[in-house]
């Protein structure tokens, strides 16, 4: 569950890109942020999985308060994110070896990993593609790969996209 009370932020310390936001949404809800450019989607999910922290109010993933330090790691391993270009996300030259990042900076075992690397790319049918270059795939394969593997780490459970976001980029 996501609970968000009072949630402000700043950038400057002067105007508010974020202003007493409150929000519930509970497990297996869909939920849909819509804005232009400039405001605050971006700034209010990276609230979401503790990248940035309010200047006022509270932030809660999973009864999890996203302030405190030491439930960070917690906090990631539950809420995800996938960035609107998926150039972004590329940390490995090989699809599998790509797909298999956030498992293995989780710790799972590498026998888990691979099984859930299979899975992952079947369940985006991306089967066949393990030992293809990531550059190499067109955008919204990049896409669907990063979400797979941020989505797949065996705990994720919230993933807040910013991909294709206006026609131009809905296009690629």
């Amino acid at each position: 569950m996501i609970e968000c009370r009072g949630v402000s932020f700043s950038y400057d310390g002067v105007a508010p890109a974020l202003d007493g936001v409150d929000l519930n949404i509970e497990d297996g809800e869909f939920f849909c942020i819509l804005g232009g450019n400039g405001s605050g989607k971006s700034t209010f999910a990276k609230h979401l999985n503790a990248l940035l922290q309010p200047d006022a109010g509270t932030v809660r993933i999973n009864g999890m308060d996203a302030s405190d330090p030491e439930l960070v790691y917690d906090i990631r391993s539950t809420a995800g994110m996938v960035f609107q270009n998926p150039d972004d996300q590329l940390v490995a030259t090989l699809v599998e070896d790509d797909v298999a990042f956030g498992p293995e900076n989780l710790g799972v075992p590498s026998a888990q990993i691979a099984q859930r690397v299979r899975e992952a790319l079947k369940g985006v049918g991306l089967v066949g593609f393990e030992r293809h270059e990531t550059h190499a795939l067109l955008g919204r394969t990049k896409a669907t790969r990063g979400a797979c593997r941020r989505a797949r780490h065996g705990t994720a459970r919230s993933h807040f996209g910013r991909g294709f976001l206006d026609a131009r980029s809905a296009r690629t």
